[in-house]
C-alpha cells in the first residue's frame, strides 16, 4: 500500500481511519501466535494493519498517522 486515503477499519469500534501508508509487504495471519490479535483490517484487501498483545501494553500498526 502506498499513498493516501487508505480506509482500515478499527475492528473493535467499527470505525473507519482514512491513512497514508507505505509500506510493501503485510503479515500472514496464520502466522500470529495466539497471544496477539488482529485489531485493524484494510478495506481495500482485507490485509492485517493493526496488531495487540492480549497480555501486554503492546500494539502495531502499518500506517503514518502524522501523514493523515
Amino acid at each position: 500500500h502506498h499513498g493516501a486515503n487508505h480506509p482500515v477499519q478499527d475492528l473493535e469500534t467499527g470505525k473507519v481511519l482514512i491513512t497514508s501508508q507505505n509500506h510493501g509487504f503485510c503479515v500472514d495471519e496464520e502466522s500470529l501466535p495466539e497471544y496477539l490479535e488482529v485489531t485493524h483490517r484494510s478495506l481495500f484487501d482485507q490485509t492485517i494493519q493493526g496488531i495487540r498483545h492480549k497480555e501486554k501494553p503492546a500494539f502495531g500498526f502499518q500506517g503514518h498517522p502524522e501523514a493523515s
